[in-house]
């Protein structure tokens, strides 16, 4: 489905379909599109969704979430119930996608993919039968490490971490793309450009600040004396 997606992003934005794919997930402030994938949007609801049931406040559907939990960790197998700690844990581990057998399996799948595509780690822990704690974390390389703990007063938190996150790592990827994919011949080329250069490479750099410029998002170096914000920009 997300091919699908992509392939209409590049004929909106009238791009080949050899552009980067971080380009079209990278921020507009970064020099991107500034779109959205809907499978990271996907996984992101489903650790999101999970952590709010676990933590929420009605005590009648707290106790129907941990039962559900507590059967789908022994798969319908075993005779007794796993305590909540050691269900806890049966959610960290990863799975199949092709085992999808209850709305909890997806909840590892998102972990799974999470960890996959943009190297973001994500662990729950059972502190006691009604206090969960959530743990984010995603190292890109030794410069760029980011951690964030969740709690039940602050599960609300966590998507909007989570999707920062995913953007950080659409940013990283594209910064290491080879050379001869950070040549974007096509945004120079486009007849909807307005760039004086039709032939040749237009470099990623280049791009970037051009990008940047007609998206209102970098300041204008004289005139610091204008009061209003949207007159410094380019």
């Amino acid at each position: 489905i997300e091919c699908r997606f992509r392939h209409h992003y590049r004929r909106m934005l009238n791009l080949p379909d050899s552009s980067p794919v971080p380009y079209l997930f990278t921020a507009k402030t970064e020099g991107g599109a500034g779109l959205k994938s809907p499978t990271d949007e996907y996984f992101i609801q489903s650790v999101s969704n999970c952590f709010a049931l676990l933590t929420c406040d009605s005590p009648l559907m707290h106790a129907s979430v941990v039962s559900s939990l507590r059967h789908a960790a022994i798969h319908g197998v075993a005779i007794n119930l796993l305590p909540l700690s050691e269900s806890v844990e049966w959610l960290n581990d990863s799975i199949d996608a092709r085992n999808v057998h209850t709305w909890w399996n997806k909840f590892q799948i998102a972990v799974k993919e999470l960890r996959t595509r943009h190297k973001i780690n994500i662990v729950l822990r059972a502190v006691s039968d009604t206090v969960f704690v959530m743990t984010i974390h995603q190292c890109l390389d030794q410069g760029d490490v980011r951690s964030e703990t969740f709690l039940n007063r602050t599960k609300k938190l966590a998507a909007p971490f989570l999707r920062k996150l995913v953007s950080n790592s659409w940013l990283h990827q594209w910064k290491q793309q080879p050379r001869t994919s950070r040549e974007a011949p096509a945004f120079a080329s486009s007849h909807l450009s307005s760039s004086p250069i039709y032939s040749g490479y237009l470099s990623i750099p280049e791009w970037n600040f051009i990008h940047r410029a007609r998206c209102q998002c970098l300041q204008v170096n004289s005139q610091p004396w204008i009061e209003n914000d949207d007159e410094k920009m380019c």
